[in-house]
Parts: C-alpha cells; sequence; structure tokens
C-alpha cells in the first residue's frame, strides 16, 4: 500500500501581487501539489482580486481559502484597534484549528513573520510548524520579541539568507538547530529572460537606442534608498554626459511625504529630461530589457531581493548596496558589483565602471545568468524544502485521529470548510 501524501498547509496574513514574498508562497504552493505531497492554502481575504490575476489551476483555486486576518501594525496602539484585532485573532486562530483537523493537515508553513495565526493554531494542534523568514527586524525592540515567539512555536525556522538568519535567530544552542537556510529561487525564465526585446519601451519613453539607461525598481519608500540614486545622477553625469534614469514603482501609504520629498529633489532632472518617474508597472521584464543597469540601493538590510534575480536573469548587470542578502546573491566584480550602503558617490564610481567598459559589462551580464542558474534554480529550491518537510514528526496518532474524525474533503467539502471559515471571520 503507498504511503499517504503528506499534507501541508501554506499561511500568508500578507499578500501583493508582485510582492517577491507572496509569489514565492505561491510557487511552494504550486510546487508541492505533487508527487508525495499535497497542498493547501489560505491568504487573507481582501487577496481575492489579486489571486484571481495569478491565473492559478482550477485544481490549485479548490485548495486556496480565504481567511479575514489583521497584520500586527502601529495602527494597534490605538486601543479600540487592538481589541478589534484581538477579537479577529482570536477567531481565525479557532477557524484554523478546525480546518487543520478537517483537511488532516501534518505540516504548517507561515510565509513571513507577522504569519503568527496559524503557527498558534498548528502547535495547539500537535502540528509541525515551519516559519519562513524573508525579512528581519532591524530595531530590536520589535526583534527580540518578533523571533522570542518564532522560537516558541516553529518546528523548523527557514531563512532566506545567512544575513536574515543571523539577525533574526537567537543565540541559543537550541534554536541553532532549528534553522535552515534555504535560499528563494529565480524568476520564472519564460517571463525573465535575455531575449526580451526592450527597443520598443525605449522609444516609448523617450529614450534613444545610444542611450545609457539606469533603472531603479522600488516602491517609493524611505528605506528602499531613492535619494542615493538620486544625488548619484549627476555624478554619473558628469562622466557619461548621455545617461538617462528611470525610477519604477508606485507610492506606498504613509509614504506619501516621502514621495513628495523624493520628487521635489529630482525635479531638476525630471524637468532636463534625464530621469522619468515611471510610477508602478506591470511590465518589469520589459523595463529591465529597457535597461543597461539596474540599481538596487536599499538603507536596510534586505533580506534577498527579488529584483536582483530578476535582473539577473533579464542579461542585466546589477548595481547593489553591500548589505543584507545582497552580497550572498551577488560575487563583487563576478555577476555584478557592490557599493557600500548609502554612498551614492561610490554608487556612481561602481555604475560609471560597467558603462565605461561594454566587454566587462557583458562579461558580469552573463557570469549572472550562469550563476542564478546554478545557485538560484527552482528544482534546488524545491528539493531542500522537500527533504526539510520530510524530516518532520507527525504528532503521534495525529493521522489515524484526524482520519477517524474528518474524512478526506472533496471539492463540496472544502469549499463548505472554506465557507465556514469566512463566516467564522469578523
Amino acid at each position: 500500500m503507498p504511503s499517504p501524501r503528506r499534507r501541508i498547509l501554506y499561511f500568508t496574513s500578507f499578500f501583493v501581487s508582485q510582492g517577491g514574498a507572496s509569489l514565492s508562497f505561491l510557487k511552494l504552493f504550486e510546487a508541492f501539489n505533487r508527487g508525495n505531497f499535497e497542498a493547501f492554502a489560505v491568504v487573507p481575504e481582501e487577496a481575492r482580486a489579486q489571486i484571481a490575476q495569478q491565473q492559478l489551476s482550477a485544481e490549485l483555486t479548490s485548495r486556496l481559502h480565504y481567511l479575514r486576518i489583521d497584520r500586527i501594525s502601529r495602527q494597534l496602539l490605538h486601543p479600540v484597534r487592538l481589541l478589534r484585532f484581538i477579537g479577529r485573532a482570536i477567531t481565525g486562530v479557532l477557524v484554523l484549528r478546525r480546518m487543520l483537523r478537517q483537511l488532516r493537515i501534518e505540516v504548517v508553513h507561515a510565509n513571513d513573520l507577522r504569519d503568527f495565526h496559524a503557527p498558534l493554531a498548528a502547535w495547539s494542534c500537535g502540528v509541525p510548524v515551519v516559519w519562513h523568514l524573508r525579512a528581519s527586524r532591524p530595531n530590536p525592540f520589535t526583534r527580540y520579541p518578533v523571533a522570542t515567539m518564532i522560537h516558541l512555536f516553529a518546528t523548523k525556522i527557514v531563512a532566506v539568507s545567512h544575513c536574515t538568519a543571523r539577525q533574526m535567530v537567537l543565540k541559543r544552542s537550541f534554536v541553532q538547530n532549528k534553522v535552515a537556510v534555504i535560499y528563494n529561487p529565480g524568476p520564472y525564465r519564460e517571463k525573465f529572460h535575455s531575449r526580451i526585446d526592450g527597443a520598443p519601451l525605449r522609444r516609448a519613453f523617450g529614450f534613444t537606442p545610444e542611450a545609457p539607461v539606469i533603472t531603479m525598481i522600488a516602491k517609493l519608500s524611505r528605506r528602499k534608498g531613492h535619494m542615493v540614486f538620486v544625488q548619484a545622477l549627476p555624478l554619473i553625469r558628469a562622466q557619461i554626459p548621455a545617461a538617462r534614469f528611470l525610477i519604477v514603482g508606485g507610492e506606498l501609504e504613509g509614504h506619501e511625504d516621502y514621495a513628495r520629498a523624493l520628487r521635489a529633489q529630482a525635479e531638476p532632472f525630471v524637468r532636463d529630461g534625464i530621469l522619468l518617474f515611471a510610477g508602478e508597472r506591470n511590465d518589469v521584464p520589459q523595463i529591465m530589457a529597457a535597461s543597461d543597469v539596474i540599481v538596487q540601493s536599499s538603507l536596510c538590510q534586505d533580506a534577498f531581493p527579488g529584483v536582483v534575480l530578476e535582473a539577473m536573469a533579464t542579461g542585466r548587470v546589477v548595481v547593489a548596496c553591500n548589505a543584507g542578502g545582497i552580497p550572498e546573491q551577488i560575487t563583487d566584480g563576478e555577476d555584478g558589483l557592490l557599493f557600500i550602503m548609502g554612498d551614492a558617490h561610490d554608487l556612481a564610481r561602481q555604475v560609471i565602471r560597467v558603462l565605461s567598459n561594454p566587454a566587462f559589462k557583458e562579461e558580469l551580464a552573463h557570469a549572472a545568468a550562469r550563476n542564478l542558474d546554478h545557485k538560484f534554480n527552482f528544482d534546488k529550491f524545491v528539493r531542500e524544502f522537500a527533504e526539510l518537510y520530510q524530516t518532520l514528526k507527525i504528532a503521534p496518532g495525529a493521522r489515524r485521529e484526524n482520519s477517524v474524525d474528518a474524512p478526506l474533503p472533496g471539492r463540496r467539502e472544502a469549499v463548505s470548510v472554506n465557507k465556514k471559515m469566512e463566516a467564522s471571520s469578523i
């Protein structure tokens, strides 16, 4: 008799259609609904429209459930909001407990630092928890409470980079044994590749074929370091007068003051046609193909930015800050260039270095694509998670108990679970 497939529930309390963590979440959900595994997923109720854009198969859609979920945020400092958050959190955990039993879930995979609902439900049912660390909390006042919660409820902790593991893992021997580092894979190669024609978009933006285009792709948030990029513009132009610059990314709620200050600082360059704000776009592969250099200038410890891997896949040279998980993605001078975080002069120096030497530029681009396929390929990513899931022990009697209490749900029963979840959310 064949051994039963291991059932995994993927949980996220936040989903954005172009977010790296969200897309990685869907990759895992899709990859582990085959072979020795069976996957289900819970996403926030407000993500329905964005999930619909992903064009998931009918089978995956039937295994997707929606729950009204509030995330931990500064708004919880307000007493009324805090009480409402606590009420919804308790309801969410109870709904998830019922779902774990009815679907006979054997592993819960939490997708983010703040995804505590499913781990808490799993812990109360004796179900192993894999907690994915895709970011860090640099502020020690929030880092230690969050890290402590993760260590208490997680069976295994997976960090997307060694930097993230060092920042978020408490220095205790019993915790170290829980931790694994699994790098995110590169983007889908049918979408991001070096054969994309960027010429039409260059013309649409008003860039001449011979003008070097330096692009930054990031939401307009202070921590992303757009100001450093803008400060580097005149330094680059002093050596390469034909250079043109592009900022791609929409504004974020709560960061409106920063966006206004950024546009004010950049206004002379925009007026002279040197810099263009393209806003939020859904044609990122084409934008990268229309660019010569992609800049990543974060002022924070970015855990493992997807834009770096996307640029490598499209055959573009990446110039990125030497912080967070980026030095684990790029080997300086081999498949990209690093600069000192926050240093506009060093950023300009590295961009000039690339654009002044076409042969070096091609060498970096080819090495980036080669190393991407070797270090960050999707099969390796799936294999490492499969091995990790297989090491987790099911609680004694859990499969037997669940199989008696709740028969395997078919499509109708799965929909029923979903409706119960929605009815229970407040």
